[in-house]
């Protein structure tokens, strides 16, 4: 490493950005600091889909990636409100807002397909790792009808009449950022307890 940054120095390249990684193993060396340096030196709009698109979970990364999604809400809740004008019933509405609590689960490394490559891994079962983080968001997550549920919590389904519609829209859309919000907050104080017990056990795997 030393050889390659006087290397680098004597081509007058001034004070280079050099890491060591493992290809096989991202969790070794300086791969992480690898990703932050990238991510610091690209304009906003590139930055927020790099680091959305980062598949690390550390706690840096996570609280970037949460940063970016929450900056979101206000337009996610307002697309799902645009959509509800046009469908009748109460899960056709609900289920674009069901579909971006899915995105932040499965960003946060929550969802069900994230929670089966971590059995798979460390050996447990998945009952086993919502049990140990105490998880809810997968519950909720797991059908429709348990998201209706999870919503009835806030009162959003669509209600009023034709005269009062803009109002009942403009109340539907304020109720989806709350939801999104307490989503999104779920998701990642469950990831960032997930990653805790991950930690630990790949100390104890080392040993």
């Amino acid at each position: 490493m030393k050889n390659i940054i006087e290397c680098l120095g004597q081509a007058e390249i001034r004070t280079p950005k050099v890491f060591l990684i493992n290809s096989h193993r991202a969790d070794q060396f300086d791969f992480k600091k690898m990703q932050m340096s990238f991510v610091e030196t690209v304009s906003d709009l590139k930055r927020d889909a790099m680091i959305l698109s980062l598949t690390d979970h550390s706690e840096d990364i996570l609280e970037k990636k949460v940063e970016v999604l929450r900056k979101q809400i206000p337009d996610a809740a307002k697309s799902v409100a645009s959509f509800a004008k046009h469908e009748t019933g109460e899960m056709p509405k609900l289920r674009p807002l069901m579909e971006i609590s899915c995105l932040y689960a499965n960003q946060l490394g929550i969802s069900t397909s994230s929670l089966q490559i971590i059995s798979k891994n460390f050996k447990k079962d998945v009952s086993e790792l919502k049990a140990i983080v105490n998880m809810k968001i997968p519950a909720i997550l797991a059908s429709e009808r348990n998201f209706a549920k999870y919503c009835t919590i806030y009162g959003i389904f669509l209600e009023g009449t034709e005269t009062d519609e803009k109002n009942a829209y403009q109340h539907f859309q304020i109720k989806c950022e709350s939801v999104l919000k307490c989503m999104l907050e779920m998701c990642k104080d469950e990831s960032k307890k997930l990653q805790t017990k991950i930690a630990i056990w790949s100390h104890e795997d080392t040993k």
